[in-house]
């Protein structure tokens, strides 16, 4: 048996990761195992079709990120072909417009992001991560109430346009399933826990989703999943103090954001200061909301040159899970997957939910098909480790759209630089400065009294606008802990 602390987003998916180490797997083994589990018991919220960002810290050598996120589609298509999209408009987070249908889907890659990350650190057999998933999928699965929540809004509009999809959610009556089970679904995970990720890409469910695209008018070709890669991505890198932290880099801007925001707030002291934090993270996220988004390599590289000449250079110019585990040898994993708001789409003949990431309009600056077909899309995602100087070590991520950033940097901060306990730190109160609607806001939970300058917004309670933070810890002396943030209906084990 390995010892391991977990935190993910159910209880499903913690017992099957509490299986795979019951039987020797390490903390990637199990972590995996519930991922797997995850797109599968969580849908709106991701899905079998998403993509993911996966940051390992090995217990020898340097930590990695494997860039395993939805891909533009459309290598080999001819761009005057038509494609069909349509828009959901839902009062969902106090009101969003979403693309959906067949061209609102991303290429996922969280299946080759998962399959370079075992093949690499792993240590069970491949099908043996599947388990899981499989039993949920073929027995069915209690909707969460993250997901539930979602489809009171979306249901109709995001989910309602596919027969299949809509058969899938709701039953005779038309009402929101209160057990979902999909057909075909469990045989498709079994031929990939078969055949390996390949089949994904090259196999039998590569040819039903390029069936399906094209009859569809969808975007996806046999190109785009044959040449489908996972990336392995050098981290940022910051330090608090004697803390090393590593993060998800470009062409992601989640992580590039978290660094920026960490970084100045070590240099200005900031961290017992509600006011300074409160300027940080106006300067950064409007920063990076001005970014056009034509080379993200080099944008996210000026962000972080400008970041680091301090706070003034930078003033110038649902839908996410995280799992985060560490093993009691200090391998430490953070996973961040999202398959956007959903497409609506089930692939026949799979079971498969696909992604609605093409359709993302907040993420799109250029235009929802701009990106060039096998460029990554935009993300805020930004799973990430540190390293304490005692041996402590913290795989630590969110769910939370612009909020993942601002979470993060805020538990990091107790944790690291004010030497808070790991549950104190996700549980404080926090705050978020949002910038998405013009002048920026101070958005922030009671128990935390707003600065001067800003309008406010305060919450009654914690509240999951302020992300989900999952956390696993090792502890200077050994001890393995793992909170999961009471602001999502998480899960977190210690075994």
């Amino acid at each position: 048996m390995t010892s391991l602390a977990i935190a993910a987003p159910s209880q499903l998916s913690v017992d099957a990761a509490v299986s795979i180490a019951n039987d020797g797997g390490n903390a990637v083994d199990a972590t995996i195992a519930a991922l797997l589990v995850d797109l599968v018991v969580n849908p709106g919220v991701v899905s079998p079709g998403a993509g993911a960002f996966i940051t390992v810290e090995s217990v020898e050598g340097d930590a990695v990120t494997i860039d395993g996120y939805c891909a533009m589609p459309g290598l080999g298509r001819d761009r005057d072909k038509p494609v069909s999209t349509r828009a959901a408009s839902m009062e969902y987070g106090g009101g969003i417009t979403t693309v959906v249908g067949h061209g609102s889907v991303a290429v996922p890659g969280v299946y080759a992001a998962i399959a370079s990350t075992w093949e690499r650190f792993g240590s069970l057999p491949w099908r043996r991560l599947f388990d899981g998933a499989l039993a949920v999928a073929a027995d069915g699965y209690p909707v969460p109430e993250a997901s539930a929540y979602y489809f009171q809004y979306s249901h109709l509009d995001a989910y309602g346009w596919q027969d299949e999809s809509y058969r899938a959610l709701h039953d005779e009556q038309g009402s929101i399933r209160s057990v979902i089970k999909h057909d075909h679904l469990a045989e498709t995970l079994e031929r990939i826990g078969d055949l390996g990720a390949g089949d994904f890409y090259r196999g039998e469910t590569a040819r039903r989703i390029v069936s399906e695209m094209e009859a569809g008018k969808g975007m996806i070709t046999e190109r785009d999943l044959a040449e489908y890669e996972a990336i392995d991505r050098e981290p940022i890198h910051v330090r608090v103090g004697d803390w090393a932290i590593a993060t998800n880099p470009a062409p992601a801007v989640g992580g590039a954001a978290m660094a920026a925001m960490v970084r100045i707030a070590e240099t200005l002291s900031a961290w017992d200061s509600v006011e300074k934090m409160a300027e940080i993270q106006a300067a950064v996220l409007g920063y990076r909301n001005s970014m056009p988004a034509l080379d993200l390599e080099a944008e996210v590289a000026e962000f972080l040159d400008r970041s680091a000449t301090g706070l003034h250079a930078l003033r110038t110019s649902p839908s996410t899970i995280q799992l985060s585990a560490v093993g009691s040898d200090g391998l430490a994993i953070s996973i961040t997957a999202s398959g956007g708001y959903g497409s609506g789409l089930i692939v026949p003949g799979t079971g498969m939910w696909m992604n609605n990431c093409v359709g993302e309009v907040e993420l799109s600056p250029r235009g929802l098909f701009s990106v060039e077909p096998g460029e990554r899309l935009l993300s805020n995602m930004a799973p990430t480790v540190a390293k304490g100087p005692r041996g402590e070590v913290v795989a630590i991520g969110s769910p939370g759209a612009s909020r993942i950033t601002t979470a993060i940097m805020q538990v990091l901060g107790r944790l690291t630089a004010r030497n808070e306990s790991l549950e104190s730190a996700i549980e404080s109160p926090r705050f978020h400065i949002d910038v998405d609607a013009g002048d920026p806001m101070f958005v922030h939970e009671p128990g935390i009294e707003p600065p001067g300058g800003y309008p406010s917004r305060s919450f009654e309670s914690l509240n999951m606008y302020f992300g989900g933070v999952q956390a696993a810890h090792r502890l200077g002396d050994g001890t393995l802990e793992a909170v999961a943030d009471s602001r999502r209906a998480s899960v977190a084990a210690t075994i």
